[in-house]
């Protein structure tokens, strides 16, 4: 039994399909990979940067201080990072 060949037409027509799909799926790593990578760097940055944000006055010297220290920077970050995550599972 011979084996009959598709025409070549045919399968380079898939092949174009299918190298637009990787394409766009490059595309779209690419994209997800660029967020990420700006979401880490703002992170980090609100967090090196959270003890200088904090403008305390000082007290009298009968007070004792007690700063806010980063904590509510990793609380920060924590929840955009649930809120990006939850916003990202929307649109998909």
């Amino acid at each position: 039994m011979v084996k009959q060949h598709k025409p070549l037409s045919s399968l380079n027509k898939k092949r174009e399909l299918r190298n637009e799909k990787l394409e766009l799926r490059i595309k779209k790593i690419n994209t997800d990979m660029k967020k990420y990578i700006l979401s880490i760097i703002l992170g980090t940055a609100l967090l090196f940067t959270a003890n200088q944000l904090s403008a305390q006055p000082g007290f009298d010297d009968d007070v004792t201080d007690t700063p806010i220290d980063g904590g509510i920077a990793l609380v920060l970050v924590a929840g955009a990072a649930f809120g990006t995550k939850k916003l990202k599972s929307l649109k998909d």
